[in-house]
């Protein structure tokens, strides 16, 4: 799964509830781990511990890249 699809996942799991600011943050962190060169994007989001729930979602909306908005559901 690319960055976008899964920073956009991480997004609507967090606008309704589902997920929360420090389950993002982990997210980010296990993906700097396991790349030599993250993405700025990526490593903003793990330094966001302090910051407001509507800024993370606007973090994760910067992410390069589009995603595919007619995906199935996973059953």
């Amino acid at each position: 799964m690319d960055l976008k699809l899964n920073a956009e996942v991480n997004r609507l799991g967090l606008t309704i509830g589902l997920l929360t600011i420090e389950d993002v943050i982990n997210w980010a962190d296990n993906v700097i781990e396991h790349h030599d060169f993250p993405p700025y994007e990526i490593i903003e989001l793990s330094l966001s511990s302090k910051e407001s729930l509507e800024k993370v979602i606007l973090k994760l909306m910067m992410f390069q890249g589009e995603v595919d908005n007619d995906l199935p559901p996973k059953k």
